[in-house]
C-alpha cells in the first residue's frame, strides 16, 4: 500500500508541473529596426502547435502507463526531469553533457538503479553525471568545463568514503 501512495503522490507533483512547462506562445513580434514594424507570426511554423501537440500525445501515453510495474526510484528520476521511460528502460538524459550539441542518454540497468538515485540524492543532476562518466570510463569534454569540474569533484569525495 505505502509503495502505491508513493507512486501517487509522484504522479500527482507531475501532473502538477504540467502547465508550467507548457509555456506562452507569442502572437506576434514587433521588428527591431522599425518601431512600426509588426509581423504576424505563424504557430506551425515556429513549431508551437507541432509541439504542444506532441507533448499532449507523449503525456496521454505516460498516463496509460502501468506505473506499478515501475520502482520508486525510477518514477523519482523520471519525474525529476532527469531521464524517462523508454521500452520499459530508464534513460539518463546526458545532452550537451559530454560534448557540446550531443543528442545523448545512457541507459540505467534496473539493479544499478540505486546507486544512480542515491548519486543523485545526494549531488544532484552532477551525480549522475558522474555516475554515466564512471560508467563509460570517460569524463565530459574538456569544452564542457563545469560538468567536468563535477565529476572530479565528486571522485575527490568517493575516495574518501
Amino acid at each position: 500500500m505505502k509503495k502505491n501512495l508513493n507512486q501517487m503522490r509522484l504522479m500527482i507533483q507531475a501532473l502538477r508541473d504540467i502547465p508550467g512547462n507548457m509555456g506562452i506562445y507569442p502572437q506576434a513580434c514587433i521588428s527591431h529596426d522599425k518601431e512600426e514594424s509588426y509581423e504576424q507570426r505563424d504557430g506551425w511554423k515556429n513549431g508551437w502547435n507541432a509541439c504542444v501537440t506532441e507533448y499532449g500525445k507523449r503525456f496521454s501515453e505516460v498516463l496509460q502507463q502501468d506505473f506499478g510495474k515501475y520502482t520508486d526510484d525510477i518514477l523519482f528520476l523520471s519525474l525529476s526531469g532527469a531521464g524517462w521511460i523508454k521500452d520499459g528502460k530508464f534513460l539518463l538524459n546526458m545532452n550537451d553533457t559530454f560534448c557540446w550539441a550531443c543528442a545523448d542518454a545512457e541507459e540505467v540497468p534496473f539493479e544499478e538503479l540505486k546507486d544512480a538515485v542515491s548519486l543523485f540524492s545526494n549531488f544532484g543532476y552532477d551525480g549522475l553525471i558522474y555516475w554515466v562518466a564512471e560508467k563509460r570510463g570517460i569524463d565530459p569534454s574538456t569544452d564542457i568545463p563545469d560538468a567536468r569540474k563535477a565529476v572530479k569533484r565528486i571522485r575527490k569525495i568517493m575516495k574518501r568514503s
